[in-house]
């Protein structure tokens, strides 16, 4: 849901947002159940991916889910 609020932001102020998925999660109304966090080579692969074909102006961090992928 944080993914779709972003977007939806970012778009109301004519910002062209693009991600990265570091984790996937169950979720519902009353709160996170478990997450699932992506191994830092695809959280690598999808941003060199990105930055490759659109240069990035800014970032926005949202939730990192393991050490490992703070440095990538």
């Amino acid at each position: 849901m944080r993914l779709i609020s972003s977007s939806i932001l970012l778009a109301s102020l004519n910002i062209y947002g693009l991600s990265a998925i570091t984790a996937l999660t169950i979720q519902g109304p009353s709160g996170v159940k478990k997450v699932y966090p992506i191994e830092g080579e695809i959280l690598k692969e999808q941003i060199i991916t990105i930055f490759d074909e659109i240069p990035p102006d800014g970032v926005k961090i949202g939730m990192l889910a393991k050490a490992e992928n703070v440095v990538i």
